[in-house]
């Protein structure tokens, strides 16, 4: 597996992770939407931890490649694809974890509600 994409692919798995446990915390600040905020707080971890078996199961199938299929072109190709993608998915959920800061820390209102 690239070195990029591994790296890459650890920050989304972070990102979500503390989004998930921003909007789970958030929760106790508004008690009428406890449980929505809990619910989807599960769901975002629950993202994350698709990421890292997604991640787990790439490193793995490299792995297992031989050296000739490694250099074959349509796989490299797919191996910047997929870095593309992991770049978008982690910009994107920068942003949403800065909205969350934001709503939690500075408006002190729950995420969902």
């Amino acid at each position: 597996m690239n070195y990029w994409q591994n790296k890459i692919s650890l920050l989304c798995r972070i990102v979500w992770t503390m989004l998930g446990i921003l909007v789970i915390s958030g929760a106790f600040l508004n008690p009428f939407y406890f449980m929505m905020n809990i619910i989807v707080g599960l769901a975002i971890i629950a993202i994350s931890l698709l990421f890292q078996y997604r991640a787990f199961q790439l490193k793995c199938f490299y792995n297992s490649l031989n050296k000739d299929a490694k250099n074959n072109a349509h796989l490299k190709t797919f191996v910047k694809v997929d870095i593309m993608i992991n770049l978008g998915v982690l910009l994107i959920s920068i942003v949403l974890l800065s909205g969350a800061v934001s709503r939690v820390f500075f408006e002190r209102m729950s995420i969902f509600g």
